[in-house]
């Protein structure tokens, strides 16, 4: 028998994930987890606790932040709207074993598009360095 609870969760989970902002890789990779059954997603914790301010509005906090414009505002409110509907589905046995798995590689897809770019940042911003160092021997 298909768990429909872990299916939700698990479509939930890679949906927020991909909509996740990126700077380092910190928060998807470590601040996003999920209950082993499904049936939680959390966000933040001891690895990330700086993730309530990826996704409120600044104004609500104080200077530094207070008068900047939050760029990935609601970003969680946004994951989760557009994981509604397959939740929806997923629940009520409305999604085939390849529908789900073609939804988690989609997601999964864009999560790793997002760690590749960013590593490739990361290794040219060396690469940046490794040069300046190199010049300055």
């Amino acid at each position: 028998m298909r768990d429909f609870v872990y299916m939700a969760g698990n479509i939930l989970y890679v949906v927020v994930k991909s909509f996740c902002p990126v700077r380092t890789g910190n928060l998807v990779t470590n601040g996003i987890t999920m209950k082993s059954d499904g049936s939680e997603i959390y966000i933040g914790g001891d690895l990330a606790p700086y993730a309530i301010y990826t996704n409120e509005n600044w104004n609500m906090f104080a200077p530094p932040l207070q008068g900047h414009i939050n760029p990935h505002e609601r970003w969680i409110d946004k994951a989760i709207t557009e994981a509604v509907p397959l939740i929806k589905s997923a629940l009520s046995g409305g999604i085939s074993e390849e529908e789900y798995n073609n939804i988690l590689k989609k997601y999964n897809k864009q999560v790793q598009n997002t760690m590749n770019s960013i590593a490739e940042k990361s290794r040219l911003k060396a690469e940046e360095i490794q040069k300046s160092a190199w010049r300055d021997l």
